[in-house]
């Protein structure tokens, strides 16, 4: 017997759809903080920044290590369940901060140092109102009670560039940096808070209410770290021309640097974290270990490498200057030397310990120059150039 068997195929297709529902909520702030913090400081509270003229380092100077902001409050209702989070962003008088060693490092009022703000809440640092920090609170339902608060640790950075200089009494003033504290839906802009005060209708986190303003300034001794030198003329000789030689002999250029008080730096001022942010100890600071030079040039540079750079154009042309570490009698007199002057970068002279004491300290600095051919037709003239030297703990 023969069976015939069907196969029939069956599709099944199943349509889901969600309609997400726009929700309001009216919220009513009971405690607004708008107030100012100055971080606590005594007076053995004195830091040596250093490493002026290195374009390249950051550097702890002081923490704070964590000032508790008062608690805001408030109550948020609507029909439906919102969720709520805390957003905490920096405002400030000195320009964006730059991201480096996991901190948002913002300008201070004195060139070469910083300032930043971490979030224990988020363990993150504190950014501007494009890089907030998000909490991700537990404030959901139709009547939710708002009670923010952060602890934020706050450091003082050297940051690159040469050092500034304090105020007239030896101190660093900073102030210029809000801590912004406000609660928006997590839904935003889906879900909306209905009544935002006409003060918050232009904060930089659109749809959102303040809860803390707090300005926070502080005041501490600062030594920039950075070394006096006094101007000096270097008479490079009167040469002649000759085919047979491409260099003329080294001369001495070396300077005196005379550094101040060197009192360290790094201290942590460990905080309470209670509303009272009182100090409960200190840290001792590290040494300033070492002085750094850097030598930039008024001239163009010729060859990095080798430490040459051009003369001013007074009529002679055919030779440019070279620059070299060391004392000319100890230098190659046709060969390159062994450390060339590096413009632009900074040159370890000294490894010494200077200590957290406020010593201070005097050193000869060796340095030699010369004119070395170039390529162009050799004409007599005054062959001069300039640099500048910047000298300080590393």
């Amino acid at each position: 017997m023969r069976k015939t068997i069907t196969l029939a195929t069956f599709s099944l297709i199943m349509l889901f759809s969600t309609t997400l529902m726009a929700a309001s909520g009216s919220c009513t702030i009971t405690t607004k903080n708008t107030t100012s913090f100055t971080v606590p400081t005594i007076s053995s509270d004195r830091i040596t920044a250093g490493l002026s003229g290195n374009m390249g380092t950051y550097r702890i100077l002081y923490t704070w290590s964590s000032y508790r902001t008062p608690t805001a409050r408030g109550t948020c209702t609507s029909s439906t369940p919102i969720s709520y989070d805390t957003y905490r962003y920096m405002i400030t008088s000195y320009g964006d901060p730059i991201f480096s060693n996991n901190e948002w490092i913002y300008p201070t009022n004195v060139s070469g140092i910083g300032i930043s703000f971490y979030s224990f809440a988020t363990s993150l640092s504190i950014g501007t109102a494009d890089n907030p920090t998000i909490n991700i609170d537990n404030y959901t339902g139709t009547s939710v009670g708002l009670h923010p608060y952060a602890l934020i640790q706050i450091r003082l950075w050297k940051i690159p560039g040469i050092n500034g200089t304090a105020d007239s009494d030896g101190s660093l003033n900073f102030d210029g940096f809000t801590f912004i504290e406000v609660v928006r839906p997590r839904n935003y802009p889906s879900d909306k808070i209905s009544n935002i005060p006409a003060e918050d209708q232009s904060n930089a986190l659109a749809g959102s209410v303040t809860m803390n303003s707090i300005a926070i300034s502080g005041k501490i001794s600062l030594v920039p770290g950075t070394c006096s030198l006094d101007d000096k003329n270097i008479e490079m000789g009167t040469h002649h021309h000759s085919p047979a030689k491409n260099t003329t002999p080294w001369v001495n250029a070396n300077f005196t640097i005379n550094c101040p008080e060197a009192w360290g730096y790094g201290r942590t001022a460990t905080m309470s974290g209670t509303t009272e942010n009182t100090v409960t100890s200190r840290s001792t600071n590290n040494d300033n270990t070492g002085i750094i030079v850097t030598v930039y040039p008024y001239n163009s540079i010729v060859d990095n490498n080798r430490g040459i750079m051009e003369v001013n154009k007074n009529g002679s042309s055919g030779y440019d200057i070279q620059l070299a570490w060391g004392d000319s009698a100890t230098l190659p007199t046709t060969a390159d030397p062994s450390v060339p002057v590096i413009y632009g970068q900074p040159q370890i002279i000294s490894t010494n310990n200077f200590g957290h004491a406020g010593a201070t300290t005097s050193q000869e600095v060796k340095m030699s120059a010369r004119y070395i051919r170039n390529s162009e037709n050799v004409e007599p003239g005054r062959a001069d150039a300039s640099v500048e030297i910047v000298a300080s703990y590393n």
